[in-house]
């Protein structure tokens, strides 16, 4: 079974690159890059839209 972890972050502009960042090094870490730009795409989407006021 894949290590769960987490992080949170705040609501500013920059954390969306930082979510996309982290989704990148957690995926790498658990040798799951065939579907990484997907999933970096809906991380990318989901900061974007948790943010917006």
């Amino acid at each position: 079974m894949t290590k769960t972890i987490q992080r949170f972050f705040e609501s500013r502009p920059e954390s969306v690159g930082q979510a996309r960042t982290f989704t990148t090094e957690a995926l790498t870490g658990w040798g799951l890059l065939d579907r990484g730009e997907d999933v970096r795409l809906c991380a990318s989407e989901l900061a974007t839209n948790a943010r917006a006021p």
